[in-house]
């Protein structure tokens, strides 16, 4: 078994069910893929006016409700980019069940909740609202620089924070 089986193999082991997707082990790192100009459809378990995106983050990486203090699964948020977050128990496909809205304005961002495997905290960029950006409808365009094949996603995350490109 390759290093990348093993990570996939332990992010499952011993976790409940209930919160397979959205708590992450103990040998893993809770960050938040963002995209901008997007929002997820449906209605938010909790709404709360928590001020910044980076506030309502660590809500929704620690699993707290903020209005109340109480454990709350937290899968997801969208942030209305001024104030207001919208938190729910469920992320936009293929990560969840949930659809991301057709045409949300220029101010709504969306944020999923994602466990990265053999990173730390400040690795995976934990003291920012998010540590990825992903960019619909778009191209990247330049030299690549390094080719890696992975088997899922995540493990893409983990390349990218592990190999360190030259300034």
């Amino acid at each position: 078994m390759d290093d990348h089986q093993s990570l996939i193999n332990k992010g499952t082991e011993g976790r409940n069910s209930d919160w397979a997707v959205f708590e992450c082990g103990s040998h893993e790192t809770t960050a938040f893929v963002r995209i901008a100009r997007a929002r997820l459809s449906g209605t938010p378990v909790v709404v709360s006016t928590a001020g910044h995106d980076l506030t309502c983050a660590q809500y929704c990486r620690n699993n707290i409700e903020p209005t109340t203090g109480a454990q709350r699964v937290c899968a997801s948020f969208n942030f209305d980019g001024r104030e207001t977050c919208y938190f729910f128990d469920d992320a936009a496909t293929p990560a969840g069940t949930a659809n991301l809205a057709p045409n949300p304005s220029a101010n709504n961002f969306y944020y999923e909740k994602t466990c990265i495997p053999g990173v730390s905290a400040h690795e995976a960029c934990t003291y920012r609202s998010f540590s990825f950006e992903h960019t619909r409808k778009t191209a990247l365009e330049g030299f690549v620089r390094k080719s890696v094949q992975v088997l899922q996603l995540i493990l893409c995350f983990f390349e990218s924070i592990r190999i360190k490109c030259p300034v």
